[in-house]
């Protein structure tokens, strides 16, 4: 356009245009393209200095302040203007672009802080403080929002502190912070809003205003006001309020970003507008919208951008430029621009707007339309959308906010919870204490606020989920164990009452023989009754006067104490209060008293004597009355005698004066003793008289009893007849009734005993699950937090990496144990699932929970399709529908599922939709009790039983940010433990079918066990709780318990036997295990193996499909597990080897037998090079190994010292045949017994000329191939193969098409689409078409639409093809090829066969004997040349770099190009051949296009010109340097039959190689093989994440490199040397490559030292950081490393390197250029040595006073005789050797690189240039 000064316009009509100046601006970052900057005047505009900053802002701040506070002296403005500088230049130290990319401040930043201090009017007084704390607050808002760390922030505070204090003494502006700035409600929608001041209190309730307002346009606003909702919305309030305020909030999900908008919309009475599709044309319409309802009606319209919107560069654009210029060109057409802007007139005039009607309406929008980006902070492409809408950083205020303060994330569990409890009281929320530390555990990985409260929501859902279940447990348990209890206690009182009742049987029945043998005995006994009457009447009257006597003896001794006893009871009765509680009041009493009382307390039987003791007995409530009524007969004899001691030892103490004086009280009190001693003494005295009166009484009564029996009974006989007739038939009467009471009690007590004893089992495990209840409830809330946390945050981690941090879990909250999917299901919900289809391996159990039991919509990563369908089967009482995103029908079945409550999966999700956003979210709108969802724009019904589940078939599924944090992403892709259960149950069913069925029987029986089990267990606690009364009276209840009693037990009994039965089947399957682990190992390696090429992936399905025919074709042979484990590997490489690449074949056989055959992981790591050793002087090594082995073989030496010993290298005389042999992996010595591997370690060491051929022996002694290429294949076996549903996937090279041979092979009609760009449709069309036809399909080029693929992918899941549909897929390799399509197809590999023999074939062969049978015999030959250069250019690419310096294109369409041009000239008859034109078709055109390097185009040259000669049209003329004649016609069956004489295999001359080229081939090509296999195994993609243990272990062993070889020298604290020019060019040289090199070892020092405080914890990485120690974990040099120099390229040589490097240009500065120049030069020592050559030319041209670009370069290996020359020492020659000083060609033993002599160059003056026509002779080599 700038060139042409003209343009195409849409319809591609040439526009010119005159009179028009472009003007361009752009940032300094900005990279433009040289062409461009050609053709146009660049200026760069600087940034002012401080000077002139001073005095722009003071400008500023003058007329500010004028307007905001009116006179201010001018002295304060400059110092207020010094200060705000001061915090401007100290923030663009600090805070640097380098680290964060929006770290960008320039003085615009400083315009804006003075400008919004003209909001602050209102806010604002006559004192200075008030002006001091506006412009601190603002420098907040303005500078410390953008910052990405708290550290930032804390370093802005100190630096705004420091300033201030130092310049205005002010040290409490920090105070601030605890208000908000807002805008005043009456001002809030004017252009220039004013901002008021306010409390936390006050601006808290504001928020809640507008929350509850914007809850009344129905959409609720569930959020938490917390501190960090108050300071966005306060400053997202403040941005959006002022006239073209923008602001990008950067954040994650839950920080309230959004909650906030909306808030402030309310608040704002501003018109909301969030965009759902980022699409054209939605999202055209969306801001038509936006800038009609600002620029026409006049409203304040927020647009909020989410990040699924600026996936589109289109859009991007768009939003910069609507909001640098208010307006979007083309976005609306011309007659709508006039319709709006027609009515905006009246408004125009009104606000006396100078310009246009076109100018006010983008005028309005600018200053009402307000952009808000919502953007993840771990978005990818974040600082993509800042580079590619620069208005975002330059016309936005950016709002960093990523995460809450730890005191937020420690309130927010109890405010939920406590939310939670008030509306439900019924089921109160424990809080646990683990929340925090959960948090801090996984923040790094996973740190969005969002997703902690969902995890806290989670918790309570689970807790009254868990509780509920487990309080009815515990209902019905209790209820069961309480009825047996009283069951038991009934029987106990059976038992009891029986034993009761046998005993009143025993005796009724006793007495009533009494009765009977008293009637009998009473007649015979009546005389003998008489004399012993008589007898009883004369004893009684003796026993009568004994205790007269023994009576009188007794009163008279108690006569002699009585008096006493009365006398003290009236002296203590008559004793007052007052001298009591005077007593008691004494401190430390007299003796007297003390005593006194101790005799007192003594007798009445208290043994504490202590003065405490004492007063207490005193104070003692009616005291006075129970010494006095004391009853002296309870003195015992011991209280008895130790007061009568008492009394004798302090006799003065009971004396009645003494006592008297010592108190009123005492002297009764002592009488009282005393009298009660005596009493207590004759008491005891009078005893054996009392017992013996006792005893004569006791016989007196019983014989005057007896006496007057025996006279009642002797009055009347027949009256005591009777009476005991009487008592007999009454006493068997009582009997009769107990014994028939008996009975009844012991039927009940039989059955009572027998319910209790078969209920026992029951009542003991019920017991202990009443028990195991308590302690579950005990540990709910640390469980239920588990729970939660698992599901919340590991639902995307591998099996391995939840075990990892579950286990951190459990150890560091302190939890005995826990298991995700005990405490969240059964074993009979796990039995249930697996009927249904699901794996039986952890993984996929707590996947399943997981969907269960989340609130966040699933989205499956299910490369096998197994989790979908055991869902559906699991759902499969529900409406299902399953669609996928591009189905045309997609958002009618949507609607109609969220409408109708269905089931809807989403298969195949490469990228979730926008439309699904309001559900995935849960934006419900309310309207009543109508709950509502916009979808595509509309609002419809939202049915609660709605559930919505995301599927994809793609391993490498990337989700991003905004996405991943509303879905749950679970990986269902196979583990190792499924795939074995898989492999196993396959073999069974094919090998065994009957014990598969049996199996499958049995868990299905086992399954319906288990669940009749657990009714019948409810059914009888049901029973139990729910009677009522004696149930043991409950005959209906007794039979029902028993009848489930014996239920269960059958069941229990039937589960017992199917467990056996189950373990049996499992020791049959284990038979089949061992083949089918090694399955699973086998499929994983090869799974891996897609890492390094996405299109040899192989899915599950295939996978089995291989392994189930490995195992049918085995049968017959010797079945051995190792011999099944053999032909198992033969099948599966074959298969997958005919899909990947030859150059590859050797890469994916080695990674096999690493992965499957166990070779140690230090010797792999050392044969990828990835050990570190850390060393820098190893030890010496044999001086007989060859120069260029001494390193291989120290590192040998360094890593694998055992290796190292066996070998015995010390011996030369061992190794002299191994050395010299032509296949020394078949020639070890005789005394090296390694393995196979070790053996390639071995040859990798000493003679890399041989590793080629060592792998490949390794990999065929191992595994027992034959070959490393498999057998011989053509498309018709591969059609055989294939099914309808399985496309096939033919990989190609560059020059090679398959396409004929597949419509040769067609049997229908075909259609043939080659892809690109617009023939997606028609592909989509065609597929449709043939897989209803049943036809072919072959789609071409895939390579070209990679982004298409997921959409194909899509559409084959969909398809229902006819059977004999097929459909090809042709594809040159893409890394973005889509990962479902190549894993779920058949793929096979289409390269042209090796060798100048068979590429010669292949194309006489495509052109065929139709087109070869035409020609003459010259044209015949022609084509036969063209063919050999075509054949030797293309076979020529085998040897790179020695070959061609680089792969060229070199295709079969070149060949067709020359032969089509050439056809002509054959055709004329012209007996002379135009060499010269084919000559110049080929070198100019056809192949030389293709040619970069000028060498490589000398190569052509030289081919052309021996081959496009006269001489190949004679007889005797043969190709290649061969002997074979060639046909005289140009028969195509001739020249087939002589080329089939051509050796299979090349011979290095063929090509004018040397004939070691073989050697350095296969070292070469070894070293890719290895380059391979590293990249496979340290592939890792930099993240924004990191593992510090991880990098610590892996980055550890280079920094003790570092350190090692860093020591002796002080390189790292040098002072960077200045790059002064020296005397010489030579000088010169030496000062810039020591700079260099210093600043590169500073350069490395500085990575490592950032890299270790990383490591220590002590510092966080930034985005270089994690890009160097990644780099250095893959085993790569670091990029910024080598833009400084680029070396090896691995880590360790280039260390290495560099010291080595540094240390011999040091010894070099300060020397003059002749002393460096004398001496033998090393180039390799020099960081720049082509710099050094040409500086050497400088000099020379300078000395010799000759320019220098007429000097020619002279060199010779022999000493010339001048002296003006350098020598060069320690080069190396490859394609050749010398003897002395004469260069010869290499013998086929010859190493590939050798050693050269010193060389001599100089430079000599140009001789003048003679022209010839003649060609030049040019090597080949």
């Amino acid at each position: 356009m700038i060139t042409y000064k003209a343009f195409f316009d849409s319809n591609l009509e040439l526009v010119g245009y005159e009179g028009i100046t472009i003007v361009g601006s752009l940032s300094i970052t900005t990279t433009l393209s040289t062409r461009f900057t050609s053709i146009v005047h660049n200026y760069n505009i600087s940034l002012p200095d401080q000077e002139d900053l001073a005095i722009i802002l003071v400008a500023y701040l003058t007329v500010v302040v004028k307007e905001s506070l009116g006179a201010w002296p001018k002295a304060k403005i400059v110092k207020l203007a010094a200060t705000m500088i001061a915090i401007y230049d100290k923030i663009r130290s600090i805070f640097l672009i380098t680290s964060y990319k929006h770290y960008d401040f320039s003085p615009h930043d400083l315009t804006n802080w003075c400008s919004s201090i003209l909001r602050y009017k209102d806010t604002l007084s006559e004192s200075e403080n008030s002006l001091l704390e506006v412009v601190y607050y603002e420098a907040l808002k303005q500078f410390g929002d953008k910052l990405v760390r708290e550290e930032d922030r804390l370093k802005l505070d100190h630096i705004l502190g420091e300033v201030f204090k130092a310049q205005w003494s002010s040290s409490n502006l920090k105070n601030v912070q605890n208000y908000f700035y807002v805008p005043s409600p009456q001002n809030s929608s004017t252009e220039n809003s004013y901002l008021q001041k306010l409390n936390q209190e006050e601006w808290s309730t504001t928020v809640k205003k507008g929350i509850i307002q914007y809850g009344r346009e129905g959409q609720d606003l569930d959020v938490l006001v917390n501190n960090e909702l108050l300071q966005l919305t306060a400053s997202v309030s403040k941005i959006l309020s002022a006239p073209e305020g923008h602001t990008v909030l950067v954040g994650r999900a839950g920080i309230g970003r959004k909650s906030a908008v909306k808030i402030v919309s309310s608040l704002q009475s501003a018109h909301l507008i969030i965009p759902i599709s980022g699409t054209q044309p939605q999202f055209n319409n969306d801001l038509k919208f936006a800038i009609q309802t600002a620029g026409f009606e006049g409203e304040q319209v927020y647009l909020l951008l989410e990040d699924h919107i600026f996936n589109e560069k289109l859009i991007l654009s768009l939003v910069n430029i609507l909001i640098s210029a208010g307006e979007v060109a083309n976005l609306y057409n011309a007659a709508e621009i006039e319709s709006m802007i027609s009515g905006l007139k009246d408004e125009a005039s009104r606000e006396n707007f100078e310009g246009n009607l076109m100018e006010f309406f983008t005028e309005r929008v600018k200053k009402r339309l307000h952009v808000i980006a919502c953007i993840d902070v771990d978005n990818d492409n974040l600082y993509d959308i800042f580079e590619n809408c620069p208005a975002f950083l330059h016309k936005s205020m950016v709002i960093w906010k990523t995460e809450w303060c730890i005191e937020t994330i420690r309130l927010i569990p109890n405010l939920l919870i406590n939310k939670a409890n008030e509306s439900d009281a019924k089921n109160e929320v424990q809080p646990s204490p683990n929340f925090l530390k959960i948090f801090e555990t996984i923040k790094e990985k996973m740190g969005a606020p969002a997703r902690f409260i969902a995890m806290i929501k989670l918790y309570i859902e689970i807790f009254i989920d868990k509780k509920s279940a487990i309080i009815s447990k515990q209902s019905k348990l209790q209820a069961g164990v309480d009825k047996l209890n009283e069951a038991g206690n009934l029987v106990a009182t059976l038992k009891q009452k029986a034993a009761e009742q046998q005993n009143k049987l025993a005796e009724k029945q006793a007495k009533a023989n009494t009765a009977l043998d008293m009637i009998s005995n009473t007649m015979k006994n009546a005389n003998t009754h008489k004399e012993e009457m008589e007898v009883l009447k004369h004893k009684t009257e003796e026993e009568n006067k004994q205790l007269m006597v023994r009576k009188k003896e007794i009163e008279l001794e108690l006569a002699e104490v009585e008096p006493l006893i009365q006398e003290a009871r009236s002296a203590v009765g008559n004793i007052k209060s007052e001298a009591l509680s005077e007593i008691r009041s004494l401190r430390a009493p007299p003796d007297v008293i003390r005593d006194i009382l101790e005799g007192v307390l003594r007798l009445m039987g208290i043994q504490d004597t202590s003065w405490n003791s004492m007063k207490t007995f005193l104070a003692k409530r009616g005291v006075k009355e129970e010494i006095r009524s004391f009853d002296a007969t309870r003195i015992t004899p011991e209280n008895r005698q130790a007061v009568e001691r008492l009394m004798a030892n302090k006799s003065d103490s009971f004396d009645p004066k003494s006592a008297k004086r010592a108190s009123v009280a005492a002297a009764p009190l002592a009488a009282w003793v005393g009298a009660n001693v005596k009493y207590a003494h004759v008491v005891e005295k009078i005893k054996p008289l009392e017992r013996e009166q006792n005893k004569l009484q006791e016989n007196l009564a019983s014989a005057e009893a007896q006496l007057g029996e025996l006279s009642a009974g002797l009055s009347d006989v027949d009256a005591t007849v009777a009476k005991l007739k009487v008592q007999l038939s009454a006493y068997t009467k009582e009997a009769a009734e107990i014994e028939i009471d008996l009975n009844k009690a012991r039927e009940t007590l039989m059955v009572a005993e027998g319910l209790v004893f078969k209920l026992n089992d029951e009542y003991e495990r019920w017991q202990q699950q009443l028990k195991d209840l308590s302690l579950e409830i005990e540990k709910l809330p640390e469980n239920c937090s588990l729970a939660a946390a698992f599901i919340t945050y590991l639902s995307d981690e591998s099996e391995e990496g939840r075990r990892i941090i579950l286990e951190r879990w459990v150890k560091e909250l302190a939890v005995e144990s826990f298991s995700f999917e005990e405490f969240l299901s059964t074993e009979r919900e796990h039995l249930q699932w697996q009927s249904e289809g699901l794996a039986y391996d952890q993984l996929s159990l707590q996947n399943a929970i997981i969907i269960l039991k989340a609130k966040v919509t699933p989205l499956l990563i299910d490369p096998t399709s197994n989790a979908i369908n055991w869902f559906k089967n699991h759902l499969k009482h529900r409406q299902i529908e399953t669609v996928t995103q591009n189905n045309p029908k997609f958002n009618n079945n949507l609607e109609l599922s969220v409408r109708f409550g269905k089931v809807l999966i989403i298969e195949e999700i490469e990228k979730v939709s926008s439309v699904l956003f309001p559900l995935l979210r849960n934006e419900f709108v309310y309207q009543g009790e109508r709950k509502l969802i916009n979808l595509n724009g509309k609002l419809i019904d939202y049915h609660n039983d709605f559930t919505m589940i995301l599927s994809s078939r793609n391993e490498q599924l990337k989700v991003g940010a905004d996405v991943n944090a509303i879905v749950s992403t679970m990986n269902f892709t196979v583990t190792h433990a499924g795939l074995t259960e898989q492999l196993l149950s396959c073999t069974i069913r094919q090998e065994n079918p009957e014990m598969e069925n049996k199996r499958k029987q049995l868990l299905r029986q086992r399954e319906e066990l288990q669940e009749k089990q657990y009714q019948l267990q409810n059914q009888l606690l049901e029973d139990l709780a729910n009677s009522s009364g004696d149930i043991l009276q409950n005959s209906n209840l007794l039979s029902s318990l028993n009848e489930t009693k014996a239920s269960s037990s059958a069941i229990s009994s039937a589960l017992e036997e199917s467990l056996q039965i189950q373990k049996k089947l499992q020791t049959e399957y284990e038979i089949y295990k061992e083949i089918s682990l090694f399955g699973s190992y086998l499929y994983f390696a090869c799974n891996e193996f897609s890492k390094f090429n996405i299109l040899y992936a192989l899915s599950v399905s295939g996978f089995i499909r291989l392994f189930l025919t490995s195992l049918q074709t085995f049968q017959g042979m010797e079945s051995t597990t190792e011999s099944q484990k053999r032909h198992l590997f033969f099948t599966v490489y074959t298969y997958v080897s005919r899909g990947v690449l030859k150059t590859d074949r050797l890469t994916f056989a080695l990674h096999l037998i690493q992965k499957l055959y166990s070779i140690p992981s230090d010797q792999w790591r050392h044969f990828l090079g990835n050990s570190v050793t850390g060393r820098n002087d190893p030890e010496d090594v044999p001086a007989w190994l060859p120069k260029q082995c001494v390193q291989n073989v120290q590192n040998l030496q360094a890593s694998l010292p055992e290796l190292y010993k066996k070998l015995q290298l010390e011996e030369p005389s061992l190794w002299k045949k191994f050395m010299i042999s032509d296949s020394c992996e078949k020639e070890l010595p005789p005394h090296c017994k390694i393995s196979e591997f070790e053996k390639v370690l071995l040859v990798q060491a000493l003679r890399p000329d041989r590793a080629y051929s060592a792998m490949s022996q390794c990999v065929l002694h191992t595994t027992g191939l034959r070959s490393i290429d498999p057998p011989v294949f053509d498309l018709t076996q591969i059609y055989k193969e294939s099914t309808s549903f399985e496309p096939i996937l033919i990989l190609t090279v560059s020059g090679t098409d398959p396409s004929s041979e597949i419509r040769d092979l067609a049997p229908n009609e075909f259609e043939e689409v080659a892809m690109g760009e617009g023939q997606e449709t028609k592909a989509l069309a065609s597929l449709e078409k043939t897989a209803q036809a049943g036809h072919w399909l072959i789609l071409k080029n895939l390579h070209l639409v990679t982004s298409w693929l997921s959409i194909l992918s899509q559409h084959l899941q969909n398809l229902k093809p006819h059977e004999n549909f097929r459909l090809w897929l042709i594809t040159e390799p893409n890394p973005s090829f889509n990962f479902v399509l190549a894993q779920s197809s058949l793929k096979i590999v289409y390269e042209a066969p090796q060798g100048l023999r068979n590429n010669l074939l292949r194309t006489f062969n495509s052109w065929g004997s139709r087109y070869v049978d035409k020609l003459q015999p010259t044209p015949g030959r022609i084509f036969f040349v063209l063919a050999c250069v075509h054949a030797i250019l293309q076979e020529r690419r085998t040897y790179i770099p020695q070959g061609w310096s680089r792969w060229y294109e070199f295709s079969d369409t070149d060949l067709v190009t020359c032969v089509k041009l050439v056809e002509d000239l054959w055709q004329n008859q012209s007996p002379q051949v135009q060499w010269k034109f084919i000559y110049g078709l080929c070198c100019d055109a056809v192949y030389g296009g293709r040619i970069e390097n000028i060498d490589d185009l000398g190569i052509l040259k030289t081919y052309l010109r021996q081959y496009l000669v006269d001489e190949v049209l004679s007889h005797r003329w043969s190709p290649l340097g061969t002997k074979i004649t060639l046909p005289s016609s140009s028969k195509f069956q001739e020249y087939v039959n002589a080329l089939k004489q051509l050796p299979e295999r090349d011979l290095p001359a063929f090509f004018g190689l040397p004939e070691n080229i073989g050697r350095a081939w296969e070292k070469q090509t070894s070293n890719d093989v290895v380059a391979k296999l590293k990249t496979i195994l340290l592939r890792k993609e930099v993240a924004l994440k990191f593992e510090r243990e991880f990098w610590h272990k892996s980055l550890a062993p280079f920094m003790l490199l570092w350190k090692k070889l860093n020591q002796g020298y002080d390189f790292v604290r040098m002072n960077l040397p200045n790059e002064e020019a020296g005397k010489s060019p030579i000088e010169a040289f030496v000062n810039e490559e020591f700079y260099h090199a210093i600043n590169l070892v500073q350069k490395i020092h500085k990575s490592f030292t950032g890299l270790n405080r990383i490591c220590k914890g002590s510092a966080v990485p930034d985005d270089c950081d994690l890009t160097i120690g990644n780099s250095l974990i893959n085993f790569q040099v670091p990029k910024c490393w080598e833009s400084l120099w680029e070396g090896p390229k691995d880590p360790n040589r280039y260390l290495r390197s560099v010291i080595t490097k540094t240390a011999n240009i040091t010894k070099l500065r300060g020397l003059k250029s002749e002393q460096i120049l004398q001496n033998p030069l090393n180039l390799s020592l020099y960081l720049h040595p082509s710099a050094f050559l040409a500086s050497y030319k400088q000099e020379y041209s300078r000395l010799s006073k000759i320019p220098m670009d007429q000097l020619d370069l002279e060199s010779s290996w022999k000493a010339p005789t001048h002296k003006n020359h350098i020598i060069l020492s320690e080069l190396l020659v490859e394609g050749g050797l010398f003897e002395g000083s004469v260069l010869k060609p290499c013998l086929p033993h010859s190493e590939s690189i050798n050693s050269a002599p010193n060389c001599y160059i100089s430079w000599k003056a140009k001789k003048n240039e003679r022209k010839t026509t003649n060609y030049v002779a040019s090597s080949l080599r």
